[in-house]
């Protein structure tokens, strides 16, 4: 494996598969299903975080955003055109 935040891809996994012995094997399958399901319960969260997220702030907030970047798009248009 190149490093433990990647898994690897079709090549490379054919080729080890082939080398390793049962044991390893099995044992390669255990990190990488671990790997998996740890990042499954750290997306699960973010997701949550997301859903449960205030959505009235979120707007507000991006409400805001969108006025200020139209204020200073007009107002590089007014010197460039002027």
């Amino acid at each position: 494996m190149s490093n433990g935040n990647e898994i690897l891809n079709d090549l490379e996994l054919e080729k080890r598969i082939k080398t390793m012995s049962d044991r390893e094997l099995a044992e390669f399958n255990v990190r990488q299903t671990f790997e998996i399901s740890g990042r499954c319960v750290r997306h699960n969260k973010r997701i949550k975080a997301l859903e449960d997220g205030n959505k009235a702030a979120s707007s507000i907030t991006g409400g805001i955003t969108g006025a200020v970047t139209a204020i200073v798009i007009s107002i590089m248009n007014y010197f460039v055109n002027r």
